[in-house]
């Protein structure tokens, strides 16, 4: 039966999952079988009898366009950097083999700016100005440039999660904050904690509402698929979704290595050392992966339903 099996999967059609992003959808902390483009490949190839070949283009630290002139020298997918970044890897993918074309597509915290998201120095209003360009009017014109490369391709838009989780220990988050080197501020009106905690709610709301609404406006090839993340989920919440500044992360041997080399050629910084900070735990990961496991599921119900179904 087994010979059977392998057999009969040399003749499924075959599929392309490309996955364009930064450190989430990279799998920033995480192994290779781990990370959640594996996962959403095993699930393709089992529930759709598909041969998924994946294309892993994203990186950590990537932001959504702006690269330099000269192409930037490669590093690692655990060391964050700018460069190559969500557009250039677009344009760098490979053509694809097959009709059957998906898009995971994450982007836009880079933009903003993952240290000011959780930094009570960062003005709210700062926030939700720099959320609706990275997220909305950047975000729009990449997934123009996406429809532009793949047609009918189906494209699936992560959302982002709560940094800091809403109920926590406020000194976990005021230690966090004293080792970012953040100066004390001289007003007992002014609850450093809060303040963090609240940035990190705002971009979180923000953020899903205007990818979602560049999502919705890109036309019903594209999905816009919620973190789903409770707001007690993440960092120092009880149970968390996210590593922690003093997690071990199954890559922080390698990363270590890989952040040393780059250090040195000046191609990152010392944060590179702490780089899984704030991202998906192996739970968190999972969470993401169930999510696009149901819009994908749901999207191949409506293909079902017959002619309302109708692809960019």
């Amino acid at each position: 039966m087994k010979l059977f099996d392998s057999f009969r999967a040399l003749f499924r059609p075959g599929s392309d999952l490309y996955v364009l992003g930064s450190s989430i959808l990279w799998g920033q902390g995480h192994p290779a079988a781990a990370k959640i483009d594996r996962k959403v490949a095993g699930f393709i190839g089992s529930e759709f009898e598909e041969r998924p070949r994946v294309h892993l283009l994203a990186h950590s630290g990537a932001l959504l366009d702006g690269d330099p002139s000269s192409p930037p020298e490669s590093v690692h997918g655990e060391v964050p950097t700018p460069w190559p970044s969500v557009l250039a890897q677009l344009h760098a993918a490979p053509a694809p083999r097959s009709d059957r074309i998906r898009v995971l597509l994450e982007g836009g915290i880079n933009d903003v700016g993952g240290v000011r998201i959780s930094s009570p120095a960062t003005p709210p209003e700062y926030l939700e100005k720099a959320t609706e360009r990275a997220c909305y009017h950047d975000f729009k014109r990449l997934l123009e440039a996406v429809f532009a490369r793949f047609p009918r391709a189906e494209v699936y838009v992560l959302g982002y999660y709560q940094i800091l989780a809403e109920r926590t220990v406020r000194k976990d988050v005021e230690d966090m904050l004293d080792r970012e080197g953040l100066p004390p501020v001289d007003d007992d009106d002014f609850d450093l904690a809060e303040r963090a905690i609240g940035n990190s709610r705002l971009f979180r709301e923000r953020s899903d509402f205007w990818l979602a609404k560049a999502c919705r406006e890109a036309g019903p090839s594209c999905t816009f698929v919620e973190a789903g993340f409770d707001a007690d989920e993440g960092m120092f919440g009880k149970p968390s979704l996210l590593f922690h500044p003093w997690s071990n992360d199954p890559m922080m041997g390698l990363r270590a290595r890989k952040c040393t080399l780059a250090l040195a050629r000046r191609k990152t910084g010392l944060h590179c050392f702490l780089a899984a900070t704030a991202h998906p735990n192996e739970a968190g990961i999972d969470r993401y992966v169930a999510n696009l496991i149901g819009a994908m599921r749901e999207t191949a119900a409506r293909r079902k339903r017959g002619p309302n179904f109708s692809p960019r």
